[in-house]
């Protein structure tokens, strides 16, 4: 086991995202473990928060203050033991009320699919054919026990990696759509 955790966070550090419970949570963990914990959030700083001032002797956050290559952001997330996702439930966009997972989605969720990487994000956002490769925290207490439970798993990575990569989550989703569509051709 590596002495350094690392988490990433990815998207543009902005207000539509919970930074509270997801500071708190990481500060809290990282009290109780005895290994160092890097905390990458891939993304530019939009919100005004100084992540630096949290960083300790077994904590540090690293942010980007220009924009992140798609291959340093996939580079980052294949060294990462654990992606976070702190997503807010809702969020205002020019006017328009969006609920994330129904009219407001995430690609972190499939970027961590894509390199294999176990994923945490809020319980409200369910995400049906990749539901049993995600593990989900709806308060401070639970992500701190996720995070835990997943890193403690020694095959968590081999969990996605090993059992289905991307590509064959997009073939067995695919396949069990067209086979869904055919027996609805054949019930009409």
């Amino acid at each position: 086991m590596a002495n350094t955790i690392k988490i990433v966070i990815p998207g543009t550090i902005n207000q539509y995202r919970n930074y509270g419970n997801l500071i708190d949570g990481i500060q809290e963990y990282s009290k109780r473990s005895d290994r160092k914990m890097e905390i990458v959030l891939l993304g530019r700083n939009h919100s005004g928060i100084d992540f630096q001032v949290y960083n300790t002797d077994q904590l540090s956050f690293h942010t980007f203050n220009d924009y992140v290559t798609e291959d340093k952001y996939l580079q980052e997330i294949q060294n990462a033991d654990l992606m976070i996702l702190p997503l807010e439930e809702y969020i205002e966009y020019k006017g328009v009320l969006e609920i994330k997972g129904s009219s407001n989605i995430s690609g972190g969720i499939n970027d961590a699919a894509f390199v294999g990487c176990p994923i945490i994000i809020p319980e409200f956002y369910r995400h049906g054919y990749l539901e049993k490769y995600i593990n989900y925290f709806r308060d401070e207490s639970s992500l701190i026990n996720q995070i835990g439970n997943v890193l403690n798993d020694i095959n968590a990575r081999h969990k996605m990696n090993g059992t289905l990569t991307y590509n064959k989550m997009a073939t067995v989703w695919n396949t069990e759509q067209i086979l869904k569509l055919g027996a609805d051709e054949t019930n009409s």
